[in-house]
């Protein structure tokens, strides 16, 4: 049997099944883009502080150079002090960029925590599947989204530094914190070019993650019907249930027709069983109606139990039509069901 096309759009249930497995729409390029320009940001509002901190750094190292013991145990707690102080230093510049990637992610797929995708899949290890995935289409644009990439930022950097020719030749009469500052702006302002066009590039990119996400997730028209049968159960099983609610229903309702004032018929096609009690209800209520043989069985449980049968083919068609079982019968009608039930009164103080 041939295999079906996958043609119609995702149920919410398939999207969800599909975020469990973390497979979702997301750009890396985009989040790319996004935490360079946090991260050129922070350095440039931050940039004094990290100054401030590298150049204390240097000089302690400078200055302890004579010092250290060549003891294995003196340069490694030297190095660990190092570290953390280049940690600490470089950290407005790293908490901007993570706080930026936290951001993109949440904004393009929410928070998904997917237990499957971490899982350890011995399929991942299967050579032919990886070399399939390696001459996909998908690789294709990969491919050509990374050469894109360095591309754009070495035409990026190539036209910043283009217009820099003179003041790099003069970096050689500067002073060292002259020379820093300038090669700092120059840093800057490429990046934050290169980060301003991959943005561009990010958002196109996210469009084609968007369209192959929705392309992957559709399902066949068989996956739909298994999915209804699954979800709202078996058809067989939604019908005897109907049924057997009906047969409880009509059951409920037979029970009712003995307690019924009257039963108004057309006479043959239609049958409504009404009640009143003054002292509950606010008008007459319908307890039982039916149609052919359920009228006929209406009926005969009325005379079985001495419920009196009026015929009056319009009031009955009407109530059979406008009035469900269990409702008052609305205003327009208390004139004509009023007086059946005064006849009705009539004849039972007769006998």
């Amino acid at each position: 049997m041939p295999a079906q096309e996958r043609t119609e759009a995702a149920t919410p249930r398939r999207r969800e099944q599909a975020r469990r497995r973390g497979h979702v729409a997301k750009s890396v390029e985009l989040t790319s883009a996004m935490v360079l320009i946090a991260a050129f940001a922070a350095l440039r509002v931050g940039g004094g502080y990290v100054y401030e901190r590298l150049s204390s750094l240097m000089a302690d190292a400078i200055g302890r150079s004579s010092t250290i013991g060549s003891s294995a145990g003196e340069i490694g707690s030297y190095l660990t002090r190092v570290s953390l102080s280049m940690l600490l230093a470089m950290a407005p510049v790293a908490m901007a960029a993570a706080a930026m990637g936290f951001l993109m992610s949440s904004v393009q797929v929410g928070f998904v925590l997917s237990p499957e995708a971490l899982a350890p899949s011995l399929a991942k290890l299967n050579p032919v599947s990886g070399l399939s995935r390696l001459v996909s289409s998908r690789s294709l644009v990969e491919l050509i989204k990374s050469v894109a990439k360095v591309a754009i930022v070495g035409y990026v950097g190539y036209r910043s530094v283009a217009g820099e020719y003179e003041n790099l030749f003069r970096m050689a009469d500067m002073d060292v914190v002259s020379m820093l500052t300038y090669v700092g702006r120059l840093t800057f302002n490429i990046g934050i070019k290169a980060g301003l066009v991959l943005i561009v590039l990010g958002v196109a990119d996210y469009a084609y993650q968007r369209f192959e996400y929705e392309k992957s997730i559709r399902m066949t028209k068989e996956e739909l019907r298994q999915e209804a049968k699954e979800y709202d159960g078996d058809p067989l099983i939604r019908s005897r249930i109907r049924a057997k609610q009906r047969e409880m229903s009509m059951a409920r309702m037979m029970q009712a027709v003995p307690k019924a004032d009257v039963v108004i018929t057309n006479p043959t096609h239609y049958a409504v069983a009404l009640e009143y009690d003054q002292a509950t209800m606010d008008a007459p209520t319908v307890v039982a109606k039916g149609k052919d043989l359920m009228a006929l069985r209406i009926k005969e449980i009325a005379k079985e139990h001495g419920v009196h049968i009026v015929e009056n083919k319009p009031l009955a068609q009407t109530l059979y039509s406008a009035v469900d079982v269990g409702r008052q019968i609305p205003v327009e009608l208390y004139k004509a069901v009023a007086e059946v039930l005064a006849y009705v009164y009539q004849m039972n103080r007769r006998k």
